[in-house]
């Protein structure tokens, strides 16, 4: 079994401030991605509705550091 720390409010040290570089499998995520054609097909008594649509998400690394506030949407 792995031990845990007593405080895991501190930060371990020695710190790596370069965070995108720790991110493992998932650095190659982060970035920008737009998708620009989307198109979402909605079923309709009349025949189906077609909508073009974009999209964008940004991706970036964040290391929030020690005391940091925390907030969750939803």
């Amino acid at each position: 079994m792995t031990e845990f720390v007593k405080d895991i409010y501190t930060e371990p040290s020695p710190i790596d401030v370069n965070t995108l570089a720790n991110l493992g499998p998932l650095r190659a995520m982060a970035g920008v991605w737009e998708g620009q054609r989307g198109l979402d097909v909605k079923p309709k008594s009349d025949g189906p509705k077609k909508q073009a649509y974009v999209e964008r998400i940004e991706l970036s690394a964040w290391h929030g550091g020690h005391g940091a506030r925390q907030s969750q949407c939803g």
